[in-house]
């Protein structure tokens, strides 16, 4: 039990229970001892304080209210042992396709199979009904007594359940005072521990009833349908067929009846796709609004599939809860790192909410990515003039970019997708594609063909990827290299210098850049710098003669060397994609290892400085950064110094200067009548 909870009646808090554990074992032990043997439950325990939360809409209606119960805390006590004695055994009877209150089974995976779903049917041009089911106030109107029957659930277990709801009893918090106490003889008490377990039981109950004799799912495998996905009490019903999805509905109204629950038909919602049938869904005769976007679990699902609809409902409530919060942004007694805390925790965890179902594209990434950098820049209280760079702003809040952030949210959750069973509806998701022909034309983009892109470009199969998700570790060090911080460089220019074409050239950019060179040669092949030449070890020939540990001192000492960030976590993700690959002609090649490494920029990075080593200097124009802005300068000119910086060195180099004048006329004369550039540069 957790600390810092509401007491409920008796103001017993769970702190005095934990005060001293051997003292709260033995008086525990001997009370819940005569419950077991009686099967009777305290009458004090049954009774509970309702308090009343806003939802939404008009306070001025009881409806738009909902209602949580502060139960004893010795009742919670003893609700646990039950529970824990019921939820192994039963668990393993439940459906598969409910998510809600158990192990292993968030949100997350439901709104990632449900858009796979919307959008592989799209792309397949296959038709798919989907019903998305309320329930008025579910947990308040179950009939127990039903519920209990049909359950391997042992006869003291049940009767121990069955007293602790009999004369359930509750009083209302209004304005500070209890109300008169009053019975419930319906309904599961919220705030219970074992009310989300009797839920579960009902919701399977139902759905068992409701396609015992017919399927009328999707077709999910070869031998097996899909009938719904479930969340707790949030239900979406799926069908191919307009006919299908006809008799499910009706089938489930007729069945939730008999156990006392009734769907709310004002807030049922109906989603078609990729079908001409416009004829609509009823319920007892009356037809069911049809939408083509529901919020289902937080998230934003369209009938196309797409995620903008998402991402822009997602900004919109991360505002909300940002604009909230701005005492504590504006407040100079909290530190920077408690508001940094605070945002991530309060509203960019609003803002990423369902961000691993996402297909991103460069439009949204953006939108997201502006929405943070204000944010951020206000709690620091920057201002435009400041001339903060959003690298720099990035490092001082500790912060990663929004297309790494969510692509390392996005292989998180698939390596704990992988490790699932292979029958779990989440896993075969991934790769389920539903009946039917694409269309004709560029197929749109999706979440299944962006996670095969990033696959390919790792250098793996989805075979080797279900085995590499075994191994924890393994796993973590992928998804740290494969979304590890880009290096952002920003070129500094010097302000330029005066005087006449000749002389520019000759202070300010051939002398200082042969210097330069002369210099970078000497350094570069002394014998006191060989260890540069380490960077060969990313070459997969050295790494199969080089063990892993080995191979890390030396990637770490290049990275000091070089002063390369996040080469050490790409490197050892490099390492093990290429440890066990076969070699061939390609993979000897540095240039053709440059196209494998597009997933990894440090790597890639380092290994195009190795491909530089043995020649020459490339840093030069980007040493003196005075030689880049001329040329940028002199190519943009329409008059007759438009030439290139290696023309214009040329000249300089081979001519004195009694022969400058008539040379660089006829220079200009020839520069001007060439229609390409290069082909005159090699001329002269």
């Amino acid at each position: 039990m957790k600390r810092g909870k509401a007491s409920g009646p008796y103001k017993i808090p769970a702190e005095a229970i934990k005060a001293d554990i051997e003292t709260s074992k033995e008086i525990l032990h001997d009370l819940l001892g005569k419950i077991w043997e009686q099967e009777e439950i305290p009458t004090e325990w049954k009774e509970g304080y309702l308090v009343k939360l806003p939802k939404k809409g008009d306070m001025q209606y009881c409806n738009n209210y909902r209602g949580i119960m502060l139960l004893s805390v010795p009742g919670k006590v003893l609700n646990r042992v039950i529970l824990d004695r019921l939820k192994t055994g039963v668990d393993a009877k439940l459906r598969d396709h409910q998510a809600g209150f158990r192990k292993d089974r968030p949100c997350t995976d439901q709104i990632a199979t449900l858009r796979i779903i919307v959008e592989q049917s799209t792309e397949w041009d296959s038709s798919m009904y989907i019903n998305f089911v309320d329930y008025e106030k579910a947990f308040n109107s179950l009939d127990r007594r039903k519920l209990l029957q049909h359950y391997g659930i042992p006869n003291k277990l049940i009767s121990l359940i069955r007293n602790s709801y009999e004369d359930m009893a509750c009083r209302v918090i209004h304005a500070g005072q209890l109300t008169d106490s009053f019975m419930v003889k319906t309904g599961v008490r919220q705030g219970c521990l074992l009310s989300p377990f009797l839920f579960l039981l009902a919701r399977h109950w139902i759905m068992k009833k409701t396609t015992k004799y017919r399927r009328n799912g999707i077709q999910w495998t070869p031998w097996s349908q899909l009938e719904e996905l479930d969340f707790a009490d949030d239900l979406a019903l799926l069908s191919h067929s307009h006919q299908q999805m006809q008799e499910k509905t009706e089938l489930l109204n007729t069945v939730s009846t008999q156990l006392g629950l009734n769907i709310n038909r004002s807030k049922t919602r109906i989603m078609k796709a990729n079908t001409k049938n416009n004829n609509p869904i009823t319920m007892n005769g009356e037809p069911l609004e049809e939408t083509d976007s529901f919020t289902y679990l937080g998230s934003t699902i369209n009938k196309h599939g797409g995620t903008a609809e998402d991402v822009k409902a997602r900004i919109q409530k991360a505002r909300v809860a940002f604009i909230m919060l701005r005492k504590i942004w504006r407040a100079k007694q909290i530190k920077t790192n408690t508001k940094l805390r605070i945002f991530n925790s309060n509203v960019k965890a609003v803002l990423l909410y369902g961000s691993e179902t996402w297909r991103s594209t460069q439009k949204t990434l953006k939108r997201i990515q502006t929405f943070i950098n204000k944010c951020l820049r206000r709690i620091l209280h920057l201002k435009w003039t400041d001339k903060i760079s959003n690298t720099t702003l990035w490092k001082m809040t500790k912060q990663l970019p929004i297309e790494n952030e969510i692509k390392k949210r996005k292989w998180r959750w698939i390596g704990h997708t992988l490790r699932k069973p292979p029958n779990t509806i989440t896993r075969q998701a991934i790769t389920w594609n539903p009946p039917g022909k694409r269309r004709r034309g560029r197929p749109r983009n999706t979440w299944q063909r962006d996670t095969e892109k990033e696959t390919k470009e790792m250098g793996y199969t989805r075979r080797e990827m279900e085995k590499m998700a075994t191994d924890r570790k393994r796993w973590r060090s992928l998804v740290d290299g494969l979304c590890s911080q880009r290096a952002n460089r920003h070129t500094v220019y010097r302000p330029n210098v005066g005087g006449s074409i000749e002389e520019y050239y000759r202070h300010t950019i051939y002398v200082p850049y042969m210097d330069s060179l002369i210099q970078s040669l000497e350094s570069r092949f002394g014998e006191s710098n060989t260890s540069y030449f380490q960077i060969f070890a990313l070459h997969p020939g050295e790494m199969q003669q080089t063990e892993r540990d080995e191979f890390k001192h030396i990637v770490s000492s290049v990275k000091e060397m070089y002063g390369m960030d996040n080469l050490v976590e790409e490197a050892l993700a490099w390492y093990d994609v290429q440890k066990h690959k076969p070699l061939d002609d390609n993979s000897l090649s540095m240039i053709e290892l440059v196209k494998q490494t597009t997933i990894c920029p440090a790597v890639r990075k380092a290994i195009l400085i190795a491909l530089t080593l043995p020649a020459t200097s490339c840093t030069g124009e980007r040493y003196i950064s005075t030689l880049r802005r001329v040329k940028n300068w002199l190519r943009s000119t329409m008059s007759d110094t438009r030439l290139s910086g290696l023309c214009m060195l040329s000249v300089h180099r081979n001519k004195v200067n009694s022969q400058k004048t008539e040379l660089m006329n006829r220079v200009i004369d020839n520069f001007g009548r060439e229609p390409r550039r290069l082909q005159f540069l090699f001329q002269v």
